[in-house]
C-alpha cells in the first residue's frame, strides 16, 4: 500500500513563488518591449491591474481576524488532555481520544499518523 503525503506551502514559500513568477514576467515584458512595444505596454497594464487586485485581496485577508482553534472536548465539556501512545516499535505519539458517544472497552485515538483503535491493554489493534 502506498502512502500519500501532502504538504502545504508556508506564506514565505508562496511569496517566493510569486516573486519568481514576477521576475519571469518582467523578463518577458522587457523582451517584448524590444520586439513590439505596444503589445508589451498592454500586457504590462494588465499585470499592474492584476497586481492591484491581488494586493487588495491579501490586505483584506490579513485584516480579517483569525478564528480561535476548536479544542476537542470531553463529554463533561472540559478540554480533553492529550495522551501518550507507545506503539509496538517504541515510537511515542501524542494522541487525543475521540468520543464516539457509545460506551465500549476499545478507545479511538487521533494521532498525527491517523486514527488508531486501542484495546484496554493499550495495544493498537487497528489503524485507519
Amino acid at each position: 500500500m502506498s502512502a500519500v503525503h501532502t504538504h502545504t506551502l508556508s506564506p514565505r514559500q508562496h511569496l517566493m513563488i510569486i516573486g519568481l513568477a514576477l521576475a519571469a514576467l518582467a523578463a518577458i515584458i522587457i523582451l517584448l518591449f524590444a520586439v513590439t512595444p505596444t503589445a508589451a505596454a498592454g500586457i504590462l497594464s494588465v499585470l499592474i491591474i492584476l497586481a492591484v487586485v491581488v494586493l487588495s485581496a491579501v490586505a483584506a485577508i490579513r485584516a480579517t481576524p483569525r478564528a480561535a482553534r476548536a479544542q476537542p472536548q470531553a463529554a463533561s465539556g472540559r478540554v480533553a488532555p492529550p495522551l501518550l501512545l507507545t506503539l509496538a516499535d517504541g515510537e511515542v505519539l501524542v494522541a487525543r481520544e475521540v468520543d464516539l458517544g457509545q460506551p465500549g472497552e476499545h478507545r479511538l485515538l487521533l494521532t498525527r499518523k491517523g486514527y488508531m483503535l486501542v484495546n484496554p491493554a493499550g495495544e493498537v489493534i487497528y489503524r485507519l
